[in-house]
Parts: structure tokens; sequence; C-alpha cells
């Protein structure tokens, strides 16, 4: 049943967190745990102002990275910061590869929810 994948994918989620928690205490500037961590608790509304801390912990250690930017720029669009999301995400557009499409993707989004405010 659906709500047999959804306790399942629940799960999953919660120990990936429990695990990234764990990494991030330990390693307070490793900045692929920070963003995975991030964008955990971003993408799945779980706490998106923690979520937009820690990745804005992560972009001042690597303020470079794709990844980050993306993940920062996804947690500003929920937090209904449209404009600061489509700068961000377009900078991570312009450094990803062409074939990651979740920056891609997010980018779109939050152009139309950007241009419909």
């Amino acid at each position: 049943a659906a709500s047999d994948v959804y306790k399942r994918q629940n799960i999953h989620i919660e120990k990936a967190e429990k695990y990234l928690r764990q990494a991030v205490a330990e390693e307070t500037e490793l900045t692929a745990a920070l963003n995975a961590l991030a964008f955990l608790l971003i993408d799945n509304d779980k706490n998106v102002d923690e979520g937009v801390e820690l990745a804005r912990r992560a972009i001042n250690i690597d303020a470079d990275d794709p990844e980050i930017m993306g993940t920062l720029g996804w947690g500003y669009y929920k937090l209904g910061n449209y404009k600061e999301a489509v700068e961000l995400l377009q900078q991570a557009t312009d450094l990803v590869p062409k074939n990651d499409l979740q920056v891609q993707k997010h980018l779109e989004k939050v152009r139309a929810s950007f241009s419909n405010k």
C-alpha cells in the first residue's frame, strides 16, 4: 500500500538524518555532510530554517560549490525569498554539468513562482 511505502521512505530519511547529524557533529566543517543534511531538511520540509542555516555554514566554508549554492537557493525558495533563490540557483546552474537536472528543475520552479509574485 502507498502508506507502507511512505513509512519505509520516512524511516530511511530518519536514518539518514541521524547519520548526517553525527557526521556534522564530529566534523563541523565537512561541507558534504553539512550540505547533505541541509538538503534533506529543506527538501523534505523537516526544518527549512535549520537547513538554510546549515547550507549557509557550508557556503561560508566553500563559496564556489554549486551543490551548496543549489541547496541554499532551494532553501531560500522554500522560505519565500524568491529573488535570492533565483540568483543562487542560476549561479549553481551555470557551474554544474548540464546533465545535473535537479538544480535546473529547482531553478525553473523558483522562476515560475517568482514570476507569479
